[in-house]
């Protein structure tokens, strides 16, 4: 499992070289990204996590996932308003 924030660069991310030793051709590896609501909206650093998000750039078999928790103020809400 290579977990990666979106806080930080993509590029500096050293557990995917450490899941490409083990898994060199991404078969068993799944990728989580976390924390994408500390992206700014439409901003360069946003649109560098679009490839990884979307498979293109490192790629798993398991493919990319993303995470995010709720926030103080989204605590409270249920899963329907969440949604809505």
């Amino acid at each position: 499992m290579a977990v990666v924030s979106a806080k930080n660069d993509y590029a500096n991310q050293i557990i995917l070289k450490k899941c490409r030793d083990n898994d060199p051709k991404g078969n068993r590896t799944i990728g989580i990204i976390t924390k994408p609501d500390f992206l700014e909206p439409d901003s360069e650093n946003e649109a560098s996590w679009i490839e990884p998000a979307e498979n293109k750039d490192t790629f798993f078999e398991l493919g990319w996932h993303i995470l995010k928790n709720r926030s103080d103020k989204e605590a409270s809400k249920s899963s329907a308003e969440r949604n809505a």
